[in-house]
């Protein structure tokens, strides 16, 4: 009995650093993401900016145009808070948007504060739910089957 409590622990432990572990990566990989809109937020000009295409097969991207000291810039993003949706869009459109002044060629398109807690909250949720149907996925299996698959007798 005291056996399998501590190989019922040991099967706990191991399943919640996999899934930790899990969650740390995928809130890395996906961090770029807000961390844009925040930084626009915080430090953006706010500019109009002039839709130039609309991608619908690139899960509906808008490309945009905006004009920074007699220079045009472009960006590419979807739409959000302070746009209309993607399917009332037409070339020629005029949007919100913002870009860094130090650095026009970052750029986003809508309410941008909006979008990085938007974002960041379901960044935030991917990473929460999926650590959790890992860790309940090993939890299960771990110490109960072969690497084959194959039942380990109890």
């Amino acid at each position: 009995m005291r056996q399998e409590h501590w190989r019922g622990m040991i099967r706990f432990v191991v399943a919640l650093a996999f899934a930790l572990g899990m969650g740390v990566l995928a809130l890395a990989i996906t961090r770029p993401v807000p961390e844009r809109y925040i930084t626009l937020a915080e430090r953006g000009r706010f500019t109009p900016v002039v839709v130039t295409a609309l991608e619908a097969n690139n899960h509906q991207q808008v490309r945009y145009s905006f004009r920074v000291q007699d220079r045009i810039y472009t960006g590419l993003d979807g739409t959000g808070a302070g746009t209309p949706p993607f399917e009332r869009l037409s070339l020629g459109d005029t949007l919100p948007g913002a870009y860094l002044p130090e650095d026009p060629s970052v750029s986003g398109l809508g309410d941008v504060a909006t979008r990085a807690t938007h974002e960041a909250g379901q960044r935030e949720g991917i990473a929460f739910f999926g650590s959790l149907i890992v860790f309940v996925m090993v939890f299960r299996n771990f110490g109960r089957r072969t690497i084959w698959g194959e039942r380990i007798p109890e």
